[in-house]
């Protein structure tokens, strides 16, 4: 599971539609009777927030390794348990990824023609709990190793969230393999739960 994916799911695909738009309109903005909008009462744009620095990016890792050595859920994150398929959109062609995870200890098989040829790849690690929905996601095992850009002793946070329904037969992971916490920054994989 890395940037090399190009994964390109979209939330609103997880969580559905806005029920009668997304949009704002003039009404929620101030304005008078006719309808014009007062651009000056407006609020300005926010501004990205910035790429962190490397030793910044550095010191959260290491926060989170240390959060990880604690393992919140020694039994596993219960949310994932189970076998899950990668169905979001992707670029490389004729791409497969199946994740099962079984407590703390997680297997992934991926396979697909990145470049053209036939690349498989199997990925053993362990999740572990950091906070409210964050795990660390800790490889063990790339065989073979540099498939789809995945590397043994690699490290990333990921942000698990479900379905709305609370059924668990969806689930999205936003994942930052650089680091970079930043919402804009994390790629994000879509998963369907696999009748086992």
């Amino acid at each position: 599971m890395r940037p090399t994916l190009l994964a390109l799911t979209s939330l609103s695909l997880l969580l559905g539609a806005c029920a009668g738009g997304c949009g704002a309109t003039a009404s929620t903005t101030t304005g008078d009777a006719s309808g014009e909008v007062d651009r000056a009462a407006a609020r300005p744009a926010a501004r990205p927030a910035e790429r962190p620095l490397p030793a910044d990016r550095a010191k959260v890792r290491d926060e989170y390794k240390a959060m990880a050595l604690q393992n919140g859920c020694p039994e596993g994150y219960p949310r994932l348990q189970g076998r899950w398929k990668f169905i979001g959109d992707t670029r490389t062609p004729e791409f497969s990824d199946v994740l099962d995870i079984r407590g703390t200890r997680y297997t992934e098989q991926l396979s697909g023609r990145p470049e053209g040829e036939v690349v498989t790849a199997a990925i053993e690690g362990e999740v572990r709990c950091l906070f409210k929905n964050r795990v660390l996601m800790m490889v063990d095992k790339v065989r073979p190793e540099g498939a789809f850009d995945n590397q043994s002793g690699d490290l990333y946070p990921c942000d698990v969230l479900d379905d709305m329904e609370g059924a668990g037969a969806k689930m999205l992971l936003i994942c930052y393999f650089d680091w970079d916490l930043r919402p804009s920054a994390g790629l994000e994989f879509e998963y369907e739960r696999v009748a086992e």
